[in-house]
């Protein structure tokens, strides 16, 4: 009797005994990490420093904008100190030229990287669009049994505005007869990197020429050239080569700096026109004062002659 009590008691003794080492058992396997990550995966940071960078295209050279980048591995707690991990970096700005970045190898004592990440901006590349630079990866454990993704990490590329235009005309110099209409044609293209809008201003001599109407204000899309026509009359006061300037201005430039083309209108006169010359009015004057004294010479010849002759009848 006293055996079979001793049995059960053993009985329940191994039984707990074993639930109790299949607890610690499990336990020291160890829980997965939170979200499903494993404990042994690095923490890896990429720092911009800035992460917002400007910079200036004009149309003579390429841009250059620079950003500092520090690599930061948190080395997990139950990784032998003997393992080495490696990271590989790509780099990518559009099809921009990008410095590319060594394999970064990271131990017990090493846990950080330095380093400068240059993009090359191709000239007149456009300010209305979003550029950025970015920077992904591996990384991977020296022992080879563990790899993973390091996630994209971007830079904001600011490409600044700047403004310029070419202004060109093909006939600057147009001849005519006083009277008659003629249209100048002047060619204006955008060679900044934004829209723009463009103001157009004349200067001229009202009372010599007529300028049509015109459109005082035009927009220009980045790249985009248009032709502006100008209708142009030279009153019929004189003929003669009547210059006028075509000022252009572009609105969203501070500057305000002006862009000018010259115009000559030259013309000659013609018989419906030649009465408001002033070379005839001149030519007009001067024959009638040679009149004058003329007739004045004429009639004082006239009157000398006669008193002549009555003194001469006088003395015989």
């Amino acid at each position: 009797m006293m055996f079979r009590v001793m049995s059960g008691f053993a009985s329940i003794l191994i039984t707990t005994l074993i639930f109790f080492l299949s607890i610690l058992s499990f336990e020291g396997q160890g829980a997965p990490a939170e979200n499903g990550e494993d404990l042994r995966d690095p923490i890896i940071q990429l720092i911009l420093d800035p992460d917002d960078r400007e910079v200036v295209v004009s149309p003579g050279s390429n841009g250059t904008v620079s950003f500092e980048l520090e690599v930061v591995c948190d080395r997990p707690e139950d990784l032998p100190d003997d393992i080495i991990w490696s990271i590989t970096l790509e780099t990518e700005a559009h099809l921009w030229e990008v410095t590319k970045i060594p394999i970064l190898n990271f131990t017990s004592k090493i846990d950080r990287h330095y380093m400068d990440i240059e993009v090359k901006v191709p000239i007149n590349t456009s300010s209305e669009d979003d550029h950025f630079l970015g920077i992904w990866g591996t990384w991977t454990y020296s022992d080879g049994n563990e790899t993973g993704q390091i996630e994209v990490k971007r830079g904001f590329i600011d490409i600044l505005p700047f403004y310029n235009i070419y202004v060109g005309c093909d006939h600057p110099h147009i001849g005519t007869y006083v009277g008659d209409r003629v249209t100048f044609e002047v060619m204006i293209k955008n060679r900044g990197n934004s829209d723009i809008n463009v103001s157009l201003g004349i200067i001229y001599d009202p009372d010599h020429i007529d300028i049509g109407y015109y459109d005082k204000r035009t927009f220009l899309a980045k790249g985009e050239r248009k032709n502006i026509t100008f209708s142009v009359r030279q009153e019929p006061s004189r003929s003669r080569d009547t210059p006028f300037e075509v000022i252009f201005v572009i609105e969203e430039d501070d500057r305000k700096l002006e862009y000018d083309q010259e115009l000559v209108l030259k013309t000659d006169p013609k018989l419906s026109t030649i009465f408001y010359e002033w070379k005839f009015t001149i030519l007009v004057v001067v024959i009638g004062l040679i009149t004058l004294i003329a007739i004045s010479l004429y009639i004082h010849e006239k009157r000398t002659g006669g008193d002549q002759e009555d003194r001469d009848e006088d003395d015989i």
